[in-house]
């Protein structure tokens, strides 16, 4: 386990009903279409990304070596997931509205 500090952006939906207040991430694209290709994103979890950048950086400084038992893997999810399938975030696909 480790302490890890992240700075993240962060979408604020106030409500007058704590039910119905939300906070949301907007999810980082990685694109994997070369040029003339028709478009090919994954999505990823902001928060899980800069905690997992954090999280190597800090073990690979502290033993050198990853544990097995002690990784964090990036992963993906598919457009329109709610919530992140790791930290739980709600995730916010009207960012391109805005």
């Amino acid at each position: 386990m480790a302490l890890i500090k992240s700075d993240i952006l962060f979408k604020v939906c106030g409500a007058k009903s704590v039910g119905k207040q939300k906070v949301k991430v907007k999810p980082v694209e990685h694109h994997y279409e070369k040029d003339g290709e028709p478009e090919y994103i994954k999505y990823g979890c902001p928060l899980c990304e800069s905690l997992g950048n954090a999280y190597r950086k800090f073990y690979s400084h502290s033993s050198g070596l990853f544990d097995k038992d002690k990784q964090f893997n990036q992963f993906s999810f598919s457009k329109g997931t709610p919530n992140c399938p790791i930290c739980g975030i709600n995730i916010d696909w009207d960012y391109k509205k805005q």
